[in-house]
């Protein structure tokens, strides 16, 4: 799903991308454009963009981007359990590991995405007890550390 919001030279673009998102998961790019100066670029906008999705595809370590998105989708709805005080960070890297995986593999920074994963896992572990579906939390953690070819340890119990 592509979502195309025009006039971009008289107003930007003022939506919540984060919400949009979560509730639609399936969202590949949001695009801004102004018809009143090309037309045809909106349609080039969209055939590039979806040219280039259909080359990522499967550019991810050779795991399926659909996959991958699926599975930051399930860790969103469990974040929403977890305390308020916490959750908004949790949301912030997840959304950290979204936006890397849709780069092409060579532009990501994996430094990155493994931080980010292992702070996942880290605040799966801490919740672990209050909060159903942390088990599933953690392995969609490792699910997408192992599709990425990052290596991801449990954090030890103290």
């Amino acid at each position: 799903m592509i979502i195309v919001g025009n006039k971009k030279d008289e107003q930007p673009l003022d939506i919540n991308r984060k919400a949009l998102r979560e509730k639609y998961p399936n969202i590949q790019a949001i695009i801004e454009t102004s018809c009143q100066h090309n037309i045809g670029n909106v349609a080039n906008q969209v055939k590039d963009n979806a040219s280039q999705e259909a080359s990522n595809f499967n550019q991810t370590s050779g795991a399926n981007i659909s996959e991958i998105l699926q599975l930051i989708g399930n860790l969103r709805q469990t974040a929403a359990q977890f305390p308020p005080e916490i959750r908004d960070d949790i949301i912030i890297d997840i959304d950290d590991v979204e936006v890397e995986i849709q780069k092409p593999e060579k532009e990501r920074n994996v430094p990155k995405l493994k931080k980010r994963l292992i702070a996942l896992l880290t605040a799966a572990s801490v919740a672990a007890g209050a909060i159903a579906g942390m088990t599933d939390f953690a392995n969609n953690v490792m699910e997408i550390g192992n599709k990425l070819n990052i290596e991801l340890k449990l954090p030890s119990g103290k």
